[in-house]
């Protein structure tokens, strides 16, 4: 419903986790981020709170966001997003991630609600070569990489990608 008030905004990629999600969009109109969000929040905690007779906010914090503005950037996002119910605990394999975009590019599984993200051409010339290259980017992800996402989310202010990596090689004085 909001995806087509606000049509400047496409969803490119999702992971719904038990208290929390991670939505990655490709946004024309930056502005709009804090309208799309605020609608979408209140409708998913209206709509919630409806089913389970309850009251009140549902997420307990507000959004956080990161202009990704690069190739690299956007497939680390997506690795870290699609890797974060099996780092939870939430499934033992990637593929049986549950409410998740995850499954439209990795098995091809249609979904309305995505728009494909500009780097997944980057995963070969056919949709089974992408599937097949994009299921083992996201299974293959470097530890070093694991380590610096976790760096960025544990920190408040969300350091820059370029101070983390500062700060990590300082930590294992490289």
């Amino acid at each position: 419903m909001y995806l087509k008030k606000y049509p400047t905004i496409k969803l490119t990629d999702y992971e719904w986790m038990s208290n929390h999600a991670h939505l990655i969009f490709h946004i024309d109109i930056y502005t709009d981020l804090p309208k799309f969000m605020h609608d979408f929040c209140w409708r998913f905690a209206f709509e919630y709170n409806k089913m389970q007779n309850r009251k009140g906010h549902l997420f307990q914090q507000r959004y956080r966001a990161s202009n990704v503005n690069t190739d690299q950037y956007a497939l680390s996002c997506q690795r870290y997003v699609y890797r974060n119910q099996l780092r939870a605990g939430m499934v033992k394999e990637l593929q049986d991630t549950k409410w998740s975009s995850y499954h439209y590019y990795a098995y091809g599984q249609p979904n309305g609600l995505i728009t494909p993200i500009f780097t997944y051409e980057q995963f070969g010339n056919t949709p089974e070569k992408q599937q097949i290259e994009f299921r083992f980017f996201v299974e293959k992800m470097p530890e070093h990489e694991e380590t610096l996402w976790r760096a960025k989310l544990l920190h408040p202010l969300l350091k820059t990608k370029k101070e983390i990596v500062l700060n990590y090689l300082k930590k294992c004085h490289v």
